[in-house]
């Protein structure tokens, strides 16, 4: 179908109207649900109208779809009645009748089309019907809480100053401050988002160790395929070549490399996996020492972030919504590094922020802990799969810090469980 001219027929022209009608509805909804509060109960009251409006228009537009259907239907059962007679008068040799079972037949793949054609748009209108029956009253409730815990909830930051005096004596200064916060949902089904602060720029920490495996994990990919054509190529990313630890390759920070001795033999594929499960900085030092860093700028640009494609060492929510929603169609595909990737991120450790706020659903996720940077970004797999990024400077840590972002991603949560009422 791609790369030909094709024109298109009137039931083809209804089915393209009427996924419009559906596609413009969803966006009104996005586009009011991204205003949050802020256009009062009137606004959601017309918008709770004109969606009703819309819903009736397809409907409407698919019944008259189905008309189309009946009618070439009822042409057909004619032409049958004609070929028969046909048949019964002069046989199968008559050349009329070798016509007519030549343009039955064609009408015959022509109604099985429109049958499908239908039987999706019917689909599509079901699920998109969701659009119509979401409370938008309770919605505004749960982002009025969320806005209200992510503007004033959070405990403060303990900031450390050296200041001095007129003789020139230092004294350190310990002041309490509001954390930096930003915050970034995405369902990955129907594209609705959530967004607080999602343009501040904050150091990546370990979050960058996901999009960076993603950028590796595809070049293979494309490498294997590629090579199955040339059969003798040599693989850049064989990765069952191997590593040797010496110990001036430790790095300080995560990771469990370091605490093996000298001499232990990792293959390139486990490196991968440890940078992912245990955010090992000397796994990531050394693939980055192997493949470079240019296939991980080319992503960032590619997937349009505005810190990462700068710098990768920094990134907005947005920036990681982006990545993350990236690596999920990586794990939906058919790569042969597709499940090795989500296994280590559903996986991996500190599983405090995300996991623990949505017990009993699988996360696929990767964590930042720096100075300056308390992260966690994954995706939620619930019967309808979201996104989630939450970017903090709440580097201390701990069960006040770890139990507040909890406390974020579950209203999170419960802001997309009720889309799906």
């Amino acid at each position: 179908m791609y790369g030909r001219n094709i024109k298109r027929s009137p039931v083809t022209a209804i089915i393209i109207t009427v996924l419009a009608i559906l596609f413009a509805a969803a966006l009104t909804v996005a586009v009011v649900f991204v205003l949050k509060y802020k256009s009062g109960s009137d606004a959601m009251q017309a918008f709770a109208m004109q969606a009703g409006i819309q819903s009736d228009e397809a409907s409407a537009e698919l019944a008259g779809l189905k008309s189309e259907l009946e009618a070439s239907k009822s042409n057909l059962a004619k032409l049958q009645i004609e070929k028969d007679e046909l048949l019964r008068s002069f046989g199968t040799t008559d050349e009329r009748y070798n016509q007519l079972n030549a343009q039955l037949a064609a009408l015959q793949t022509q109604l099985t089309q429109k049958q499908a054609e239908i039987e999706k748009l019917h689909a599509d209108i079901i699920k998109l019907g969701g659009v119509y029956k979401v409370d938008i009253n309770e919605q505004f409730k749960i982002i009025e809480q969320l806005e209200k815990l992510l503007q004033s909830g959070a405990p403060m930051r303990v900031v450390k100053s050296v200041e001095k005096d007129a003789a020139g004596v230092e004294t350190e200064v310990f002041t309490k401050v509001y954390p930096n916060i930003s915050l970034y949902y995405h369902d990955l089904e129907r594209g609705f988002t959530y967004s607080y602060n999602d343009t501040q720029v904050f150091y990546t920490a370990s979050c960058l160790k996901a999009p960076f495996a993603l950028s590796i994990l595809q070049a293979a990919t494309d490498e294997l395929q590629a090579s199955a054509k040339t059969p003798d190529t040599v693989l850049k990313y064989d990765f069952d070549q191997t590593y040797t630890y010496i110990k001036s390759d430790a790095q300080s920070g995560s990771g469990v490399i370091i605490n093996e001795p000298e001499g232990t033999v990792y293959t390139y594929h486990k490196l991968i996996e440890l940078m992912l499960t245990k955010s090992d900085n000397i796994a990531y030092d050394q693939l980055k020492k192997k493949y470079g860093t240019e296939g991980f700028r080319a992503l960032a640009n590619k997937l349009g972030t505005t810190a990462m494609k700068k710098d990768l060492s920094k990134m907005t929510a947005s920036d990681g919504g982006k990545a993350i929603a990236a690596i999920y169609e990586f794990l939906q595909s058919d790569s042969p590094y597709s499940k090795f990737m989500y296994d280590a991120m559903t996986t991996s450790n500190h599983r405090v922020m995300i996991p623990a706020a949505v017990p009993g659903k699988t996360v696929a996720h990767k964590y930042g802990w720096d100075i300056g940077a308390y992260h966690d970004m994954g995706i939620v797999y619930d019967k309808n799969p979201y996104v989630v990024v939450i970017l903090t400077d709440l580097d201390g840590g701990g069960t006040e810090v770890d139990n507040y972002i909890r406390s974020v991603l579950k209203l999170v949560d419960k802001l997309h469980m009720n889309f799906y009422k």
